[in-house]
């Protein structure tokens, strides 16, 4: 199935994502680093907590429609993310 495609072909990605953060978070002695990385934990679990409640709550194939769109979703904002140094680039040239 389409679901557990997706479920294999990132599993790596989420066990070396989760040491990576962990990792960074040990390290890290720069506060507003620490906030920043908090910031964005919390999001990712609400996104976690929403794909578990609609998977508990609406019939499966809902429930993988709005997986995929949360994986789109998060896919635009990895990319639109490079664009946040932009102005610092900008200003500095």
């Amino acid at each position: 199935s389409g679901f557990l495609i997706l479920v294999h072909s990132n599993f790596l990605g989420a066990i070396l994502g989760s040491y990576y953060i962990s990792t960074f978070f040990r390290n890290c002695q720069y506060k507003q680093a620490q906030g920043s990385l908090n910031t964005y934990l919390t999001a990712v679990a609400s996104l976690v907590l929403l794909q578990a409640s609609a998977l508990a709550v609406l019939p499966s194939e809902r429930a993988l429609f709005l997986s995929g769109l949360v994986a789109s979703f998060c896919s635009f904002l990895g990319a639109l993310s490079m664009l946040v140094t932009v102005p610092a680039v900008l200003s500095s040239s």
